[in-house]
C-alpha cells in the first residue's frame, strides 16, 4: 500500500453511511489490521490512466510497483479488468482464486 492510499481508506471510513454501519472500534479494527498486513511503499511509477477519476490512479501505480493484482469494486478500476501485467477483479473472483 502506499500513504495516500491509506489516507484514502481514513477518509472513507470516516464517511457518515461507513459511521452508521460500523462502529468506531471496528473501523479501527479494519485500518489496524490493513496496516499491520501491509507493506507501505513508494510508487515508482506515475501512470495515469482511468480518466474518469484520477484519484484510482493511485491503485494502478501502487500495483504495478508492487507486481500485484487489485481486488477492488470500484467501477472505474473493474472497467478495465486488466491494465498491464496487473489484474483487476472483483472480490468474487479473487476468493476463488485462493480456492
Amino acid at each position: 500500500t502506499t500513504d495516500e492510499i491509506i489516507a484514502e481508506l481514513i477518509e472513507v471510513l470516516g464517511r457518515d453511511f461507513i459511521k452508521e454501519t460500523a462502529s468506531g472500534d471496528y473501523r479501527d479494527f479494519i485500518l489496524s489490521e490493513l496496516l499491520s498486513q501491509s507493506i507501505a511503499l513508494e510508487p515508482i511509477y506515475n501512470e495515469f490512466v482511468i480518466r474518469e477519476d484520477k484519484s484510482d490512479d493511485k491503485f494502478i501505480n501502487c500495483a504495478l510497483t508492487a507486481n500485484a493484482d487489485i481486488v477492488s469494486g470500484d467501477r472505474h478500476l473493474l472497467s478495465l479488468r486488466k491494465y498491464k501485467e496487473v489484474n483487476i477483479l472483483i472480490p468474487r473472483e479473487f476468493l476463488e482464486r485462493l480456492k
